[in-house]
């Protein structure tokens, strides 16, 4: 499966998602939406499919279907012989492409290398507040806090340095807001939000050409933070909900360059943050668990090999006119037995040239002839054969017989493919 094909694949899912979050936004945990987003967006960066042993889709398949090798697509279409047209990739897109993943991922790193480079110089401050906070929230990773100039709200950053940032002046008289804004920013550092969001922008230039890939994005990051401020409230209970909220409109929000890669207690979606906070109802785990299953039976699914065979191998169908149309030199069909092994026979000639000087196996030329044998048999049994050769090389037989098999060989000048499918 190739990287349109993930991408493209993904586009249902994130939709399923949206539309959940948009249905039970306030019924859900927005833990539930993060841990939605982060199966796609690792179905986004995964190359590689579930093996077929342990899909269950594939296992289906397996019953309805038997096999052999060189499996493609049966290409029958509504009793039509048709043939498969495949078009090259074309290199300026390739081009394209990557100017696109090199103009985002620079933007990116400018934005992180302007805001990290003042971040490094600062010094850690202490204060008995701080070093109080600090055994009661021991981490593995050890915290620290520094202060700067050019932000109006408190941000982390760091993944395994992690950095509790606070605006100069920061307010340290009203304590309670001093307990909201480190525990806000002590859950971003304990659930490793600044690494998601580092994937997250991974994901965006791997697959900037896709506007859901968008969409995504900035529902992701919305809930990152939704899903901070719903364990604030939890901590501090359903009573505090007010305080929170006050809380984050009495900090100015300054986002600046920083919020792609830190994690800040103020943003500008603080309008549906505070709604989400007052407007919370009692979280439905049947709803949660339904929406957990849709996104993971589909990931399966799109992961599995019976749906990267639905995309790799399914060709354009034509009939025997649209053939001639798109550029068939020639085109017979329902060749007879003597046809077809005089046209069989010349094809044979073309391959002994390809072998002799070297760009074609002998293995594979007797792969060749031992189809065409098999084909000249199905002739002899009723079987409808039909030739088509285009100017580039290109030469697709297509044969079937409907109480047997399809068949399809593509010989395309140094290339020789055959694929056959048993029907059920």
């Amino acid at each position: 499966m190739n990287l349109l094909e993930i991408s493209l694949s993904t586009i249902l899912l994130i939709i399923i998602v949206i539309v959940i979050r948009s249905l039970a936004i306030y019924r859900v945990s927005k833990r539930v939406f993060v841990f939605l987003w982060s199966l796609i967006v690792l179905r986004l960066i995964t190359p590689f499919s579930i093996p077929e042993s342990w899909n269950v889709f594939q296992q289906i398949n397996t019953l309805q279907s038997k096999e052999i090798p060189h499996v493609v697509n049966v290409i029958r279409d509504g009793g039509n012989k048709v043939v498969s047209q495949t078009k090259l990739p074309i290199g300026n897109i390739e081009i394209l492409y990557f100017l696109g993943v090199i103009l985002i991922l620079s933007y990116f790193i400018t934005m992180y290398y302007h805001s990290h480079k003042k971040f490094t110089k600062l010094l850690p401050i202490e204060n008995t507040y701080i070093t109080t906070w600090k055994r009661t929230h021991a981490l593995r990773r050890n915290i620290s806090v520094k202060e700067a100039e050019k932000i109006t709200s408190p941000l982390t950053y760091g993944i395994f340095k992690p950095v509790i940032l606070l605006p100069k002046g920061f307010d340290w008289q009203n304590l309670d807001h001093v307990d909201y804004v480190f525990e806000h920013e002590f859950n971003h550092i304990k659930n490793f939000d600044v690494l998601k969001k580092l994937f997250l922008n991974i994901v965006v230039c791997i697959h900037w050409f896709n506007p859901f890939v968008w969409i995504l994005y900035v529902l992701a990051n919305r809930d990152i933070e939704l899903a901070c401020d719903e364990r604030v409230v939890y901590k501090f209970g359903k009573n505090k909900k007010s305080e929170y909220a006050t809380a984050l409109l009495d900090i100015e929000e300054d986002r600046g360059l920083m919020n792609a890669f830190y994690s800040s207690f103020a943003r500008n979606s603080i309008e549906e943050r505070i709604v989400l906070i007052m407007k919370a109802k009692k979280n439905s785990i049947v709803v949660a668990v339904f929406a957990s299953t849709i996104l993971i039976g589909g990931l399966i699914y799109i992961s599995s090999p019976l749906a990267i065979k639905a995309t790799e191998s399914d060709p354009v169908k034509l009939t025997d006119t649209q053939a001639l149309e798109n550029g068939a030199d020639f085109h017979k069909e329902d060749m007879s037995y003597d046809e077809f092994k005089a046209w069989s026979d010349k094809q044979l000639e073309q391959t002994q040239k390809l072998v002799d000087s070297g760009k074609v196996s002998k293995e594979t030329m007797e792969l060749e002839r031992k189809d065409y044998e098999n084909i000249l048999e199905e002739i002899k049994n009723g079987a409808k054969v039909s030739v088509s050769e285009y100017g580039d090389g290109e030469v697709v037989i297509s044969s079937g017989n409907d109480e047997q098999y399809d068949a399809e060989i593509n010989r395309n000048k140094d290339e020789i493919t055959v694929n056959v499918k048993e029907k059920k």
